[in-house]
């Protein structure tokens, strides 16, 4: 108050007017007196600034210093700070709407959280922020379409791929009007459904789900990579590798003429992945080399753990176990909400383990990436890895349980063809 008095070079008793006197004014000044609301509002009109500025020294009301600080939070969420700094940033903003009753910037907070905690890998905390923005009504998905699809992918990292699939088909059906904008909205949402429908072996109804969109959305080259990606992705959940790597060629194709460096990184790792399960490790590498953007781009902890995940895959099988150890630890960091996640990690760790004849450590590991590799729906994967072991097992003469292993083998492949069958009829 001081200060701007003397700004306007009024003396006190300039200043002063009816109710608040002189000796009033000395008071407040020297901090011998707190200014009453009504004190502050006259003194504040006389001075010419709104009452917030003369009690805070910020000229904005406390609701939009609120939303001052929320759009400071969101613009560090963009630029790729997803610090635990940041996010107890955004917290505080939250809990100060909920107490104010500002529901709309307590749903912007939460959906900013959920964002930031999927991007840090914190899959849970994710799904809890982004389960509250989704079920308000201030949300929607032909607004935040991009809310809805993070939701999807934080619940399918958790193993919840059904509540997923419920969730996205809600969404399209409360999508309505098919303008050019909700046709494009409702290829993102179905795109994703997809995913969630082939995680459960739904194949058919996966693939009914795409060949119900709209063709001409299809012409748009972002809208062309997004669905040959998703048939790439059904094909190889199919058991159908070489199409898979067909549709992810073409993405390839059309992503290398945009500059989404991050999806065209993305795609390179989807084929680093079949390759590696071909056995076909020079290829897998040379798509590593280029998913290997991830890193410096804004990749999530399921990309990153996916990454250094086969790249510890490739390392070990060309017998390199030290670098492939290091890639291990990284990955089981970046996946730790996501157990169904790490049959790769599992493997390459039963990989280095046989490479250096510990093979009491060995068995532990393979079981555990044939457990990962089955609850997430890879049946054709998880026998594969039974038989490598069975192959390793009767390299060193223990026939027996190499018969049992290759067994089981065969009964996995038995589960995914019926599965796939089933979805069939």
């Amino acid at each position: 108050m001081r200060r701007l008095r003397l700004e306007r070079r009024l003396s006190q008793r300039q200043l002063a007017s009816r109710g608040v006197s002189y000796a009033y004014i000395s008071r407040i000044e020297s901090g011998q007196r707190s200014p009453s609301v009504h004190a502050i509002r006259l003194l504040a009109r006389r001075l010419g600034v709104t009452p917030e500025y003369l009690e805070t020294g910020v000229d904005i009301a406390p609701v939009e210093e609120l939303e001052l600080r929320l759009t400071d939070a969101e613009l560090r969420l963009r630029l790729g700070d997803h610090s635990a700094d940041a996010r107890h940033a955004l917290q505080a903003v939250l809990k100060e709407a909920q107490r104010a009753g500002e529901s709309e910037i307590a749903v912007r907070a939460q959906i900013a959280l959920g964002l930031s905690s999927l991007a840090a890998g914190t899959q849970r905390e994710a799904a809890r922020y982004l389960a509250t923005a989704v079920a308000s009504p201030l949300t929607s998905p032909g607004t935040h379409a991009n809310v809805f699809i993070s939701f999807s992918k934080a619940l399918r990292f958790l193993g919840r791929a059904d509540e997923a699939a419920k969730m996205l088909e809600d969404a399209l059906d409360d999508l309505g009007s098919q303008t050019p904008e909700a046709a494009g909205v409702g290829l993102r949402l179905a795109t994703y459904l997809s995913y969630a429908l082939t995680d459960l072996g739904q194949f058919e109804r996966a693939r009914s789900v795409l060949e119900d969109i709209d063709a001409g959305v299809a012409l748009d080259p972002h809208r062309q990579v997004t669905i040959h990606w998703s048939l790439a992705r059904l094909a190889y959940m199919e058991g159908q590798p070489r199409a898979a790597l067909r549709e992810i060629r073409r993405a390839i194709i059309v992503l290398d003429h945009t500059e989404d460096s991050l999806e065209l990184a993305r795609a390179h790792l989807f084929a680093a992945e079949v390759h590696l399960w071909a056995g076909n490790v020079p290829e897998a590498e040379r798509h590593l080399a280029l998913a290997a953007r991830l890193e410096s781009l804004a990749a999530d902890a399921r990309d990153l753990g996916a990454l250094h995940s086969c790249q510890a895959l490739a390392h070990a099988r060309r017998g390199d176990c030290e670098r492939a150890r290091g890639l291990i630890e990284r990955a089981r960091e970046e996946l730790a909400d996501a157990p169904a996640e790490q049959g790769l990690l599992w493997l390459a760790q039963g990989l280095i383990e046989a490479t250096r004849d510990d093979l009491d450590a060995a068995p532990r590991s393979f079981e555990q990436a044939i457990d990962a590799l089955a609850a997430s729906g890879m049946h054709r994967e998880a026998a594969a890895v039974c038989r490598e072991w069975s192959q390793l097992l009767r390299d060193v003469g223990r026939s027996e349980e190499a018969a049992e292993t290759a067994k089981r083998a065969a009964q996995l492949i038995e589960n995914a063809d019926a599965k796939v069958a089933g979805q069939m009829r």
